[in-house]
């Protein structure tokens, strides 16, 4: 027994799920949906399938909404009706309010543009609705005197293209690309002056919820470490933060921090291996990150890989 479908045939249910039926198309199964659900695969005609009574009746039974899904729905009736010379009269009949399309010099006469300009409470609705217009009105020098009636929209941004204005905006968002998205004139304004970078840093910034901001208290917290690698494995958030803040060189010139430095050589195949030992790959590369590189550097990389089990 054929299960029952809320479809009556394959065009309805194609015109519904048009995404369903191109993965059903893709992979061959129309036959057996249409063996499933009792339908007739109406794709491919026979040659003189489409006369003008099958013609009207694939639009009077589709419902359609204007002329261009109709032609996309039912491909081989629409091709029909133009061979027969009919589907302008069809449109006329069945679409007769579908946009107008207008003869060429149409836009010329100022008339006409201050016709449909009338039309319009906004610019906006006048680029959209008529962009033919709204260009010739551009172009023939009518555009204020069509635009009269119209809402103003102006930018109400344009008062905040200064650096004050772009970080008061700034700051209302969670981050860089809020602001691209919604202050798309600002961000654009802000790259313009250079100010990218330094905006990029404050929402960067923004990720760190430490109650503690001044070179004063982070100092007391840098004096429990003797080594720049020691410190930046406990604390790697405070870390990026002062980087950041741009602290990091004056707070280690200023002998609050001691760099850990190794001298040329010393990290051998031995020390490599130790260092890695206990460690993820990624962890050794974040926390050794002088060790991996040399072991990168001098070929020893798949022997420690196969020692650590990577």
């Amino acid at each position: 027994m054929v299960e029952k479908s809320q479809y009556k045939s394959l065009a309805e249910w194609r015109k519904a799920n048009p995404k369903d039926f191109d993965i059903v198309r893709k992979y061959g199964w129309v036959d057996d949906i249409c063996e499933k659900f009792g339908w007739v695969d109406d794709r491919q005609k026979p040659n003189g399938y489409w006369t003008l009574d099958k013609i009207i009746e694939s639009i009077e039974n589709g419902n359609f909404e204007s002329r261009n899904k109709w032609s996309k729905t039912c491909v081989g009736a629409y091709n029909a009706a133009k061979k027969l010379g009919i589907h302008k009269n069809l449109k006329e009949k069945y679409w007769p309010n579908s946009r107008q399309k207008y003869k060429m010099n149409h836009w010329n006469d100022f008339n006409n543009i201050f016709e449909v300009a009338k039309k319009c409470k906004t610019i906006s609705a006048f680029m959209v609705e008529y962009p033919s217009a709204y260009v010739s009105a551009k172009r023939n020098g009518c555009f204020e005197e069509a635009i009269a009636h119209m809402e103003s929209k102006i930018n109400k941004y344009e008062t905040k293209k200064t650096k004050e204005g772009c970080e008061e905006i700034a700051d209302k968002c969670e981050n860089l690309k809020e602001f691209r998205t919604q202050y798309l004139s600002l961000y654009n304004y802000a790259i313009k002056q250079h100010w990218y970078d330094e905006f990029k840093i404050k929402f960067k910034l923004k990720d760190f919820n430490f109650i503690m901001h001044s070179k004063e208290q982070l100092m007391d917290i840098l004096s429990g470490y003797d080594t720049l690698e020691h410190f930046k494995n406990n604390n790697p958030k405070i870390y990026k933060y002062i980087k950041l803040k741009g602290w990091f060189n004056e707070l280690i010139k200023n002998g609050h921090l001691k760099l850990n430095k190794k001298a040329n050589g010393y990290w051998n195949k031995m020390r490599c291996i130790e260092s890695a030992k206990g460690k993820t790959k990624n962890e050794w590369r974040k926390k050794s990150n002088s060790a991996f590189q040399s072991a990168y550097r001098n070929g020893w990389m798949d022997e420690i890989s196969k020692l650590m089990k990577w």
